[in-house]
């Protein structure tokens, strides 16, 4: 919802110091920084985990302020219909691999 006093100037600068941020951790998840292997994978999983949940947050924040919330879940039967033939093409995949 919007509030009366909105500064549109603010908000997207807001926006854009955020998305920079992530793009440098997204960035920074595809680095070797240690030669510890552990450590490597630790560094990628929570880099990667937290573009994901701050690029979340940060779609949250727009729709908090008057964007269209597009990650509402319609049409439950096409995507029953869609989950379905993925499951399928994947057992298919599985079974052809199976065999040689």
């Amino acid at each position: 919802m919007r509030y009366k006093n909105f500064n549109e100037a603010e908000f997207l600068k807001s926006i854009n110091t955020w998305l920079f941020v992530l793009l440098f951790l997204m960035v920074a998840g595809f680095f070797t920084w240690s030669e510890n292997i552990i450590i490597t994978r630790v560094i990628k999983v929570v880099g990667r985990m937290g573009v994901l949940i701050g690029s979340y947050l940060i779609y949250r924040r727009i729709v908090n302020n008057g964007a269209p919330d597009t990650l509402v879940a319609k049409m439950y039967w096409h995507q029953g219909c869609i989950l379905l033939i993925l499951v399928l093409v994947f057992c298919l995949f599985v079974e052809y691999k199976c065999r040689f």
